[in-house]
């Protein structure tokens, strides 16, 4: 199916030539005198000799005839331009809003930025503990686990040493109850 829409066929009218009366040709003529109709330049010569043809005349060119559009045409085109203007509104309150959030971001930015800045400004805290009281905490410590360990394995110790003197006079009570063989020969 063809898209476009039909074009209709121009019909040229004829223009008629203006006819001049014979009354009209004849007052022009007696109007000028006799001596200026005959006369001639002083440039041209009575001559027969061939006249130079003037140039042709250069044609103009008429502006083509505009076609006019239909109605559904021109419905059509105006819907287009409100629906580009439509576009462009749109399109400007994007950019709006684009702008208004990154001017948004920058303000944060900036205010994080001034934030970071005074925090860096301030001075640091010297340091309550040196070295030395660090090292004396650590020996502290150190000697406490050490001694806490100690009295681990001694009362270990003692529990063995308890169970072992126990195992050794349970083995004495029970040699002793035992009646010795005596072997009589």
């Amino acid at each position: 199916m063809n898209k476009f829409p039909k074009i209709p066929e121009v019909q040229e009218v004829p223009v008629e030539p203006e006819i001049e009366s014979e009354e009209e040709i004849v007052e022009e003529r007696v109007q000028k005198p006799a001596n200026e109709i005959f006369k001639m330049d002083e440039e041209e010569e009575s001559s027969d000799e061939e006249h130079e043809l003037p140039p042709p005349p250069i044609p103009i060119k008429q502006a083509p005839v505009k076609k006019e559009r239909s109605k559904k045409q021109l419905e059509h085109l105006e819907k287009i331009r409100v629906k580009a203007a439509e576009k462009k509104i749109k399109d400007d309150e994007k950019i709006r809003i684009r702008r208004e959030k990154q001017a948004e971001k920058d303000a944060i930015l900036a205010e994080s930025s001034k934030r970071a800045e005074s925090i860096l400004r301030v001075p640091e805290p010297q340091p309550q503990i040196s070295l030395n009281d660090i090292e004396t905490i650590v020996d502290n410590a150190l000697v406490k686990h050490t001694n806490i360990r100690k009295a681990e394995l001694e009362e270990k110790q003692k529990l063995l040493k308890a169970e072992q003197d126990a195992l050794d006079r349970k083995r004495l009570l029970h040699g002793l109850l035992k009646k010795p063989k005596v072997n009589y020969y």
